[in-house]
């Protein structure tokens, strides 16, 4: 599966929805605003990778930076100088995961969400990586999905940011 996206090329109008269940993906892809949303799915498990090389040859890192499109950060710092990031580059001004209760999903969410503070830590201090504030049921309808997650107005998001790092990157994955 890969990125299904939107149409528009503003970055400050569009939104990127992650998504860990097919459930999900298939919701997502099918209900979505094509114009401002785009659709990730990771559907395997993502792992976090601290090694350039590693991070390199894992598919779902490639296709989250790759769909995101400022680069990535090894070694902590960001300075606008490091070639390998360039937040000028951000392809989407909303970045959303989408949470799910299941032990898959709940541990793909933090996986992804420890890899943004990791490696794109300069997202989550510009305000620009969400999660859903009460996650999307496992079983739900299309309603509940559109309610949940693709609606601006109904939905519930919490912008990520530095007072979540700890709660992020000591959670593990069966919490």
């Amino acid at each position: 599966m890969h990125l299904a996206d939107c149409v528009s090329k503003d970055s400050s109008h569009v939104e990127l929805l992650i998504v860990f269940s097919e459930d999900a993906h298939e919701a997502a892809r099918d209900l979505r605003d094509r114009m401002a949303q785009a659709v990730l799915p990771i559907i395997s498990s993502f792992v976090l990778e601290d090694e350039l090389a590693n991070f390199l040859v894992n598919d779902d890192c490639q296709s989250l930076n790759a769909a995101i499109g400022v680069g990535i950060q090894f070694g902590g710092s960001y300075a606008s100088s490091e070639p390998l990031f360039d937040v000028t580059k951000l392809r989407y001004g909303k970045i959303i995961v989408v949470t799910q209760p299941g032990e898959i999903e709940r541990s793909g969410s933090g996986e992804v969400l420890r890899f943004f503070f990791k490696h794109m830590r300069p997202l989550i201090d510009g305000g620009h990586i969400f999660a859903l504030e009460t996650p999307l049921p496992m079983a739900f309808t299309q309603d509940e999905f559109v309610e949940h997650v693709l609606n601006p107005v109904t939905r519930r998001l919490r912008v990520m940011g530095s007072e979540d790092e700890l709660d992020v990157r000591f959670r593990t994955p069966n919490e």
